[in-house]
């Protein structure tokens, strides 16, 4: 009895999977390829500077808020193909990968020529949105179509990451992505150092949109053992249940994408296209510092999503209210003294940084997107939560909550003083950060409450009510 009892359990030992499993590499993949990113960022921004100046860079900028804008073509397609692939690959089902692939490819392409089309056709009433004038303004008419091209591609290639996201390998995807930013850095350094200016930047993002759409072809090849596309028709079920989810998406996908676009264009038309970077330097920093806390955030997602689908609502609303909470706590633990300290060293780090690049204001700039980045951070738990809970209405409320309180802001100055200021847009910004953070802590306690609701106290009469024994 003895002998097979440790015979048992040295086979249940041998049984068990060694190693990091799927789900922790995927987890651990993000905060590892953000930090890389990170990395990146910081000898991004000084080589671009140093070769173009705040002038040809904040046209740059202005050039991939159009970019940011066609993102509007992907009709919300992009988001929901990763969820159905997920669907129909844990079922088993290759072929319908692959004809979600195909139509996606399809719809996408359409809506991809057709942003092309409209920023060809509107190259001259973009670049007068824009406030361009002078060389600025006939580079912008030159570069605008390739722009458009580049969008075009964007959709597809998109889309076929997150088909990679959809088979299960997240870590493959952050790799991919952290490539492709290596590769347009590095080559849009290398073609600014033989000259070729804001043109060269918009070349190197084209050459790494290439590698990271072919890579993930070969990838997806290789986990299905076939190819991506069929020509096997797909149903109209399938149809009307991706055009369902990428509905419910783009709304929250359009007023998410919107709001940076219209924070530059407010800075380039009435401040000066030459203030873009410092405004794009602040809120990409402090959103950097933001996600190299947030990164594990996205783990909360399929973990409430499994505690809500427990038997005792009672309990799983208790854990997902624990597990929020602990969530929290976690991020105020690393999170404070982390923003203590960049705060406290934020005008050193950006002169070692910037170099003869720093502009004054830049500090003081900074310090106000890294307060609003903070307080959206202490967002992200209750964001994931929300999603996990199957409430993405309130997601997208608090999207127009920050971006009502943000366009709000920027609009009472200049009602009030007819001009608007780079520290209004910043304040702003920060503002509506805040607002949607509170909008989600309140939601996700309401979601959570919904769970298990509380259970009425019982009537005075039920209480005085004899018993047997009395």
């Amino acid at each position: 009895m003895a002998f097979s009892l440790k015979a048992e359990l040295r086979r249940r030992r041998a049984a068990r999977p060694r190693g990091l499993g799927q789900l922790q590499i995927n987890m651990l993949s993000g905060p590892v390829m953000r930090g890389v990113n990170v990395a990146i960022v910081l000898v991004s921004y000084p080589a671009y500077l140093h070769a173009l100046g705040f002038e040809r860079y904040g046209l740059w900028l202005v050039l991939s808020t159009v970019l940011m804008l066609s993102q509007l073509g992907n009709l919300g397609i992009v988001q929901a193909l990763a969820k159905v692939v997920a669907e129909e690959y844990a079922a088993g089902d290759t072929l319908a990968v692959r004809q979600y692939s195909t139509a996606a490819a399809a719809a996408l392409g359409v809506s991809g020529l057709a942003a092309f089309a409209a920023t060809f056709l509107l190259r001259g009433s973009l670049v007068h949105l824009l406030g361009l004038s002078g060389g600025n303004a006939e580079l912008a008419r030159q570069l605008l179509p390739w722009c458009g091209a580049l969008s075009a591609y964007v959709f597809v290639s998109d889309a076929q990451t997150n088909v990679l996201a959809g088979l299960g390998r997240m870590d493959l995807v952050n790799g991919l992505q952290t490539l492709a930013q290596a590769v347009s850095v590095a080559a849009g350094i290398s073609l600014l150092h033989c000259g070729a200016g804001v043109a060269g930047l918009l070349a190197a993002a084209m050459a790494s949109r290439l590698l990271q759409h072919g890579l993930a072809l070969i990838l997806i090849a290789r986990l299905l053992r076939a190819p991506v596309f069929t020509l096997a028709p797909i149903s109209r079920v399938r149809l009307r249940r991706l055009a369902s989810l990428s509905s419910g998406l783009f709304a929250s996908t359009a007023v998410n994408l919107l709001l940076t676009p219209f924070n530059r264009l407010v800075i380039a038309r009435y401040v000066g296209v030459e203030a873009v970077p410092v405004y794009e330097i602040a809120y990409n920093g402090a959103m950097q510092i933001r996600g190299l806390l947030s990164a594990g955030s996205s783990a909360l997602l399929p973990e409430i999503s499994r505690l809500r689908a427990a038997p005792s609502r009672a309990a799983a609303g208790r854990a997902i209210s624990r597990l929020t909470r602990n969530s929290t706590r976690l991020l105020l633990v690393f999170g404070v003294p982390l923003y203590a300290a960049v705060f406290i060293l934020s005008g050193l780090l950006l002169r070692l940084w910037l170099h003869g690049n720093l502009q004054a204001g830049q500090a003081d700039a900074f310090h106000i997107m890294l307060a609003g980045s903070f307080v959206s951070l202490l967002g992200t738990v209750p964001y994931h939560s929300l999603l996990g809970l199957h409430c993405s209405r309130q997601v997208l409320y608090a999207y127009l909550v920050q971006s009502s309180v943000n366009i709000a802001g920027i609009g009472a100055m200049w009602l009030g003083t007819s001009s608007v200021q780079l520290s209004t847009v910043l304040l702003a910004t920060s503002a509506g950060m805040g607002a949607s953070t509170l909008y989600l802590a309140w939601a996700n306690r309401q979601a959570i409450a919904a769970i298990a609701p509380r259970r009425r106290a019982p009537a005075p009469l039920a209480r005085l009510a004899p018993t047997e024994n009395s």
